[in-house]
This record gives C-alpha cells, sequence and structure tokens, in this order.
C-alpha cells in the first residue's frame, strides 16, 4: 500500500520553485551521465561477464510545430515544459540474457505525464513507483480514509518493464514523459532552468 505520509503540507513560493527546478535539471543531468547499471538488472548467460546489457538514456523536450510533435535538444527548461526520456537496452552478448528488468527513473522535481510510458512491442505492460519503490499498475493508488484514491503524479519516480529473456543483439526501448510543474499564481512564476551539458 502507499502511503502519502511523507509529504509536508507547506506554502510554496518562488524560492522553492526555483530550487525544485534546478534540483530536476541536475538529476536529469545525472540520470544521463551517470552509470545505470541499476536499471539493466538480468541474469547473464552462463560464464559471461556482467555488464552484457548496454542502456543509454536520452532526454529531449517535446514542442508542438504545425500540429505535429518534434523531439528537440534539451537546453533549457520551464515550467509547462515536457521532457521525453528513452532508455535503449541492448543484449551485446552472444547468448540470450534472462530475467532482464527494464528500469527508467523520473527525476525528482518533475511530472509524471500519465499513461506516456511505452515500450517495444511484445514487452509487458509498465509498471510504477513512488520512492518507497513499490511498484504497481497505472495509476498507482492510495488508500485515504475508507477510499482509494489516485497517488499524484508528482510522486512517481520510477517506471519498470519486465522484459524477460532477450535474445544476443536484440534491443529494447522504453520511454516515459515528465513534466516541468507550473508554479500557482501565488508563488509568482519560476525562472527557466539550463540543463548543463
Amino acid at each position: 500500500m502507499h502511503s502519502l505520509d511523507f509529504l509536508q503540507k507547506r506554502p510554496i513560493g518562488l524560492r522553492w520553485w526555483r530550487q525544485a527546478l534546478c534540483r530536476a535539471a541536475v538529476i536529469a543531468l545525472c540520470a544521463l551521465t551517470a552509470p545505470l547499471s541499476f536499471a539493466a538488472d538480468a541474469t547473464a548467460p552462463d560464464g559471461a561477464s556482467e555488464g552484457v546489457v548496454r542502456v543509454k538514456l536520452t532526454q529531449a523536450r517535446v514542442v508542438v510545430e504545425a500540429g505535429k510533435e518534434k523531439l528537440v535538444e534539451a537546453e533549457v527548461l520551464k515550467p509547462g515544459d515536457v521532457i521525453e526520456y528513452r532508455a535503449v537496452y541492448t543484449n551485446t552478448s552472444k547468448e540470450t540474457v534472462r530475467d532482464l528488468m527494464a528500469t527508467l527513473p523520473v527525476p525528482e522535481g518533475l511530472e509524471y505525464v500519465a499513461r506516456s510510458a511505452r515500450a517495444s512491442d511484445g514487452v509487458p505492460a509498465v509498471q510504477a513507483a513512488t520512492r518507497d519503490g513499490k511498484y504497481g499498475a497505472e495509476p498507482l493508488m492510495v488508500t485515504e480514509g475508507a477510499k482509494k484514491v489516485p497517488v499524484p503524479l508528482g510522486l512517481y519516480r520510477a517506471l519498470r518493464w519486465q522484459v524477460g529473456a532477450m535474445a544476443a543483439g536484440r534491443s529494447v526501448t522504453v520511454s516515459a514523459r515528465a513534466r516541468v510543474p507550473v508554479p500557482s499564481p501565488a508563488g509568482g512564476s519560476a525562472p527557466a532552468v539550463a540543463t548543463p551539458r
């Protein structure tokens, strides 16, 4: 069962939004540059060394031009922007890997876009988790009093797909989108955030 107990009730001002957006940009950069060994959980073929599954993570800003979506470089993020994160998992060994679990983090400070998770054909449906690490089907639900309510999308922190077996040389792609939150009018407008390269 998911719990919202860790949420702190406090007014959100301009300073808080600046800090949250800066944290999101830094975390997004770390997700792009840090080794993703945690995201490629799999049983390697007998006698194979670790690291037989290579993971490439990219991010792009989603824009609409002439009524069509287009992915562009995410150099600057501003409130309301939607970012698409995409991870490509490739089996670099000469044998099948088993029990592959593809994971895609949702950076802190960003809000997951509902039902935006996608995967290659044949990959089972996505599961989502908050900070508690308990995965479940989307939408995540929490019990409040006597009824179940959806967990706020801003609390989603990871998505995963149980790929299972992946043949030698095969690749699987997973993706999801997250939105930079728009501050409430009472908190003022948040500045654009440059994403470091």
